[in-house]
């Protein structure tokens, strides 16, 4: 068994063991993540065919119907996309795609 120590601020230190059934554990959690991944952006695609199928068929409801289901969708749409950035980032909350994007999403103080 091996062990690996990371330190994750300046004065505390996360010692991480890793087992022989690593990769099993490995696998399991990739699935998972691909998943949860595939699933978040199927629902903010999903978002977005109802709020331009409601844009399109404006007729068929009233007016302030109409405003409400848009905005539900663009809402929908935006948790959907909020979730899949936060089951795709890199662990310790940054994603190391931009600093704006880790400030603005991922910046968690314990």
């Amino acid at each position: 068994m091996a062990t690996l120590s990371v330190d994750l601020f300046e004065n505390t230190s996360t010692v991480i063991s890793l087992n022989d059934n690593t990769d099993d554990e490995s696998l399991t959690k990739t699935i998972s993540l691909l998943v949860q991944s595939i699933t978040a952006f199927i629902g903010f695609v999903g978002n977005i065919i109802v709020f331009f199928t409601l844009s399109k068929n404006k007729e068929l409801f009233s007016l302030t119907m109409l405003k409400l289901m848009k905005n539900q969708a663009v809402a929908d749409a935006a948790v959907c996309l909020i979730g899949a950035i936060i089951v795709l980032q890199t662990p310790m909350w940054k994603t190391g795609w931009s600093e704006v994007l880790d400030e603005l999403i991922c910046n968690v103080r314990p």
